[in-house]
């Protein structure tokens, strides 16, 4: 299953998505949490300029 949280900046996307992780993971599910662009990478410092 893939789950994808859009929306705008400061629209609460990373809160709803750990609040989200940790209510799956509590039941046993296997979460794996992605945050698109990875503003740590090369071609992600470019975007945030």
């Amino acid at each position: 299953m893939i789950i994808v949280i859009e929306g705008g900046d400061q629209a609460g996307k990373l809160t709803q998505s750990t609040m989200l992780e940790k209510s799956l993971k509590k039941q046993k599910i296997k979460t794996k949490l992605f945050h698109f662009p990875d503003y740590d990478t090369p071609i992600g410092k470019e975007i945030r300029k």
